[in-house]
């Protein structure tokens, strides 16, 4: 008699123990259902409910582990196996970005972009690195501006490395246009970074006449920001392409202007053929008319920059011309106007239809919200471009912003 009622108690001690642990399977997928549906509206969410529903995500899988550790859940999340795709490295990983948007300082917005710079990196290396760059260049060119963003965030030595190593690449490249397209922004990226003799030999030597105009172009903002205009116009009659040249004569204009030589500025904006860089330049007097306190006539050139840039029938090059109008009213002080354009300018970004155009214009956005201040928009407007590569050198571009404006 008492051996058969040990035996009962172990039969009922067995099933009872049976019986529990699959409440807690039960009750672990269910926690862990609704943690995936938190994740799925945390992708989908602003930055402020994102954080705030990762957070909630990750309390679900302690809970999962600590109120029902005999489920086959709580097992795997103990030992840091991932569930499908869901894991609390990952979840960690996108609350982390969440909190950048929320709160964006260059380094975390550079950790974002080296993220999808190392994952380029790969597949090119994977596919053969001369192959790879010959098939899509435009990888290359957003790795050296993300290295270009490394240097102006104060790591130069990394950033030297991936230049050099993308610089090996782009001499290995057949053809003079794609190879003079890499050259070129890798001269671009040594201007920016105080190496302007090397980037001029580099850009001397590059064979696609473009292209070498191209990086000319480059070298001559560097000069202009740093102030020598007379040696950049020098250096702009030896562009022959009419776009660079333009967007030579636009960081020209810019320079002037701020030198106080507005009337020479002025002159040098209207001779720009390009509308779309003659808008720009006129933008840049605009902000040095105000400045010296002449109200009257800022406001006619604002109105002359406007009409210019609203005369430009393609849609892409007549939001990238808004925006960089609205960038220099927000310079100004004059957020109510600038937000107005803005506004303008991404509503004509939604019309474009090919994908990569709408994505082109959105960076543009993306940037003179930045520039403006606004980086916090600029980081939303990033998280609607479609284009991965784009969307990383959008952050390389963001970083540099951050950098200038003290926010490291």
């Amino acid at each position: 008699m008492l051996v058969r009622t040990a035996w009962v108690f172990c039969c009922m001690f067995f099933v009872g123990a049976t019986w529990a642990a699959a409440d807690d399977n039960t009750a672990a997928n269910k926690i862990f259902v609704e943690t995936v549906q938190l994740l799925n509206q945390a992708a989908a969410a602003r930055p402020s409910e994102a954080i705030t529903l990762y957070e909630q995500a990750l309390r679900n899988l302690d809970r999962i582990v600590a109120e029902y550790s005999s489920s086959n859940l709580a097992v795997q999340l103990a030992s840091g196996q991932p569930i499908g795709q869901v894991s609390r490295a990952g979840i960690d990983k996108a609350l982390g970005k969440a909190k950048c948007y929320q709160n964006p300082v260059a380094s975390c917005v550079l950790a974002e972009a080296l993220e999808i710079a190392r994952d380029l990196a790969a597949e090119i290396s994977r596919a053969g690195a001369p192959d790879a760059a010959r098939l899509d260049p435009f990888r290359l060119r957003a790795l050296t501006a993300i290295a270009g963003a490394q240097a102006k965030a104060g790591d130069a030595q990394e950033a030297s490395k991936a230049l050099t190593d993308t610089l090996e690449i782009a001499r290995n490249i057949k053809g003079d246009a794609p190879r003079g397209w890499l050259l070129a922004a890798i001269a671009e990226a040594q201007a920016k970074a105080g190496n302007l003799r090397e980037a001029l030999d580099l850009a001397r030597n590059i064979k696609d006449d473009l292209w070498r105009a191209e990086a000319l172009r480059a070298i001559v903002e560097v000069q202009a920001k740093a102030g020598n205009a007379r040696e950049a116009l020098d250096l702009t009659r030896n562009i022959k392409d009419d776009l660079w040249r333009a967007r030579a004569l636009r960081a020209i204009a810019e320079a002037q202007a701020k030198a106080g030589n507005v009337r020479e500025a002025l002159d040098t904006a209207r001779s720009i053929k390009n509308d779309y860089a003659r808008a720009d330049a006129l933008s840049a007097v605009m902000m040095a008319q105000v400045k010296a306190g002449d109200a009257p006539e800022a406001a006619k050139i604002l109105a002359e920059a406007l009409e210019t840039a609203r005369n430009i029938k393609e849609d892409g090059l007549r939001a990238g011309a808004l925006r960089v109008i609205a960038r220099a009213q927000m310079k100004v002080g004059d957020a109510r106007e600038a937000t107005k354009i803005l506004v303008e300018a991404l509503e004509t970004s939604h019309n474009i239809k090919e994908d990569l155009s709408r994505s082109g214009a959105l960076s543009a956005i993306a940037e003179a919200q930045a520039r403006s201040g606004d980086v916090r928009d600029a980081l939303e407007t990033v998280r609607r471009i479609e284009d991965g590569t784009l969307r990383a050198w959008v952050l390389a571009i963001l970083t540099e912003t951050l950098v200038d404006m003290g926010v490291k």
